[in-house]
């Protein structure tokens, strides 16, 4: 359901976030913010280039971002960045030469990309294949530190190239662990944020697999290979597989290699086999003895102390520290978002006490909430609405409730949107015996009562919490069922402001 029209100014806003989800470690989301904008707008050329943008810079895919690059073209024949884009991403010789021809005739298009594209032109016209332009590209934007860039180039070689099994294995390995390089900042991102990073979220990861797996195909007698296999099927939470690849890689390599004894050691620990967990990673130390890396050693060591104590599971008091690191992160992320904005969070939270003077009732504040999620991250939503609590609790409390009818009555992005502001406006009270009494009464109360879609409620921030935290869900959410006082309660606080309003 959508609460609001958008304008093209707020589509211009919803490629922003996407760009700004990206940035900071959710590009899944980024493409799911595009994907919902081209619903709306399926000829909005901004969005299939902004789309292009981020698969090749986050995800390493030239190909589809190439033809995300011609379609932006096809619907704007002035877009020159998206010409631009299409020729340097095009897929074959034959290809090149007809976006180069479309480029250098466009007028707004500048001396530099004509000069460059002439260059490129020149070799062809010498005989230089075109994968080895493409192959050489790559290796400059590796040495650049571009890994997006050198991955998706590194697409289109393999897409034309005629080299050998051996060099085809090389490729391909350099570009899965590139991308991999790719997941891991994405990765680095959340650890800073104290945030879970979910596998299905792990686009790159995915890419980078599907890559290696590639590589496999032509060379399976590799360990390396394997063991590269193993530890990433471990992200994304494959544990026997990944055991399945570590012992592949063993018996390829049984002296001297510590790395897959380490790997397989993680998945049997996360599998509940602590034993078995403790003694491959003792082999892994007796291998890294053998074959005198220090790295692995240390690694080693490492996970068998920590393998060594008794597993034992989070309280709510003892994630007070990392709720508290929760909102910190919260904070800055509104920093860095307004550094980008024009609007400032006094602006906005004026701008919501402003508007709520002629709202009358619960529903008239849907819109406005909805609104602001379009235009805003979650973390600066609930920034500006804990701030109106300081001018009016009135105001506050109808912009959550509000909030809770976004959450159940919409999907896909702006659904996500609704949930994680909910989960963030549940931790700024940063006490875990409070933000578990607020879900009881708010959350779990309002479902329990609940006949029509609110019925959901629970199951949309209990799924939203587990993406923050694992141990969120457990600790907040999964709680007794609540009493029939409180039920009475829900029905009359809350459920009774959306009746025979929607």
């Amino acid at each position: 359901m959508k609460f609001y029209h958008r304008s093209q100014a707020d589509k211009f806003d919803g490629i922003n976030r996407s760009f700004f989800n990206a940035e900071h470690g959710r590009v899944k989301l980024a493409i799911d913010r595009l994907q919902d904008l081209k619903e709306e707008s399926p000829d909005d050329a901004h969005i299939f280039y902004a789309e292009g943008l981020i698969r090749k810079d986050y995800l390493g895919q030239g190909v589809k971002a190439g033809q995300l690059f011609q379609k932006a073209y096809e619907l704007d024949n002035t877009h020159a960045f998206a010409a631009n884009n299409a020729t340097i991403f095009a897929r074959n010789e034959q290809e090149f030469r007809k976006w180069a021809s479309i480029l250098v005739s466009l007028p707004s298009q500048d001396q530099s990309v004509q000069k460059a594209v002439n260059s490129i032109l020149a070799e062809l016209d010498n005989g230089i294949p075109y994968w080895v332009i493409l192959y050489n590209d790559s290796q400059a934007y590796s040495k650049m530190g571009e890994l997006g860039d050198s991955a998706a180039h590194a697409e289109l070689v393999l897409l034309t190239s005629q080299m050998n099994p051996d060099e085809e294995v090389k490729v391909r390995r350099v570009r899965a662990q590139n991308i991999r390089s790719l997941d891991a900042k994405e990765e680095a991102y959340r650890n800073t944020i104290m945030e879970a990073f979910p596998p299905e979220d792990r686009l790159a990861l995915h890419e980078a697999l599907a890559e290696l797996e590639r590589a496999l195909a032509l060379d399976e007698y590799d360990p390396e290979l394997w063991n590269l296999k193993a530890a990433w099927l471990c992200y994304l939470g494959h544990y026997a597989e990944a055991i399945s690849c570590a012992d592949r890689a063993i018996g390829l390599r049984p002296l001297h290699y510590a790395k897959p004894y380490i790997n397989k050691a993680n998945a049997l620990w996360t599998m509940g086999k602590e034993q078995a967990a403790i003694a491959s990673a003792q082999e892994a130390l007796k291998q890294a003895g053998s074959g005198d890396s220090i790295e692995e050693l240390e690694r080693a060591r490492e996970i068998i102390k920590d393998f060594s104590v008794k597993r034992q599971d989070p309280t709510l008091i003892d994630m007070e520290p990392i709720i508290g690191q929760i909102v910190k992160a919260v904070t800055v992320t509104v920093d860095l978002e307004m550094g980008q904005s024009y609007d400032t969070t006094d602006k906005l939270v004026e701008g919501v006490l402003r508007r709520s003077h002629y709202f009358q009732n619960t529903m008239d504040y849907v819109p406005m909430m909805a609104e602001l999620l379009s235009g805003v991250t979650p973390e600066t939503a609930s920034f500006v609405v804990l701030r109106t609590a300081e001018e009016n609790q009135t105001v506050y409390d109808y912009c959550l409730y509000a909030t809770l009818y976004v959450a159940v009555h919409s999907e896909g992005v702006q659904q996500r949107d609704a949930a994680r502001f909910l989960v963030l406006s549940l931790l700024w009270a940063m006490n875990g015996l409070a933000i578990r009494k607020t879900y009881r009464e708010v959350i779990l109360a309002t479902s329990a009562v609940a006949r029509d879609e609110m019925s959901r409620l629970d199951q949309i921030i209990h799924k939203e919490l587990g993406r923050m935290n694992p141990f969120f869900p457990q600790l907040i959410a999964e709680q007794e069922p609540v009493s029939e006082i409180e039920r009475e309660r829900a029905d009359r606080r809350i459920l009774s402001r959306f009746r025979g309003m929607s």
